[in-house]
């Protein structure tokens, strides 16, 4: 496979940026999973568990990132919390069932 996916980087048709994507895909992804193999060998079944693997590190890449920009985004707030209930909710990832909105009291709404 790794032969016939250097060939193909050789003769596809594609704008700068497209053949780096192209050709970071095949050599961190596709050539290390199917490098080896002959292309008469690979199976539709090795195609599904390929995608799901990419879907799986896709989701925790993505995941990896909110938690990221989320604990950016707290730092850089205001130092105090503004209320208890942005007190309780700021010490849970976003990735975890956000909590019940806080509720007025009906003294606090009157």
């Amino acid at each position: 496979m790794a032969f016939l996916l250097d060939r193909w980087l050789g003769v596809a048709e594609l704008d700068e940026t497209s053949y780096e994507r192209a050709e970071g895909i095949i050599r961190n992804y596709i050539k290390p999973t199917f490098g080896d193999l002959k292309a008469g060998k690979l199976t539709a079944e090795m195609l599904e568990l390929f995608y799901a693997r990419l879907r799986q590190r896709q989701d925790q890449i993505r995941t990896r990132a909110l938690i990221r920009v989320w604990r950016t985004t707290r730092s850089t707030t205001s130092p105090a919390p503004r209320s208890a209930c942005f007190a309780a909710s700021a010490s849970r990832s976003p990735i975890e069932a956000s909590p019940p909105p806080c509720r007025r009291s009906a003294s606090s709404s009157a």
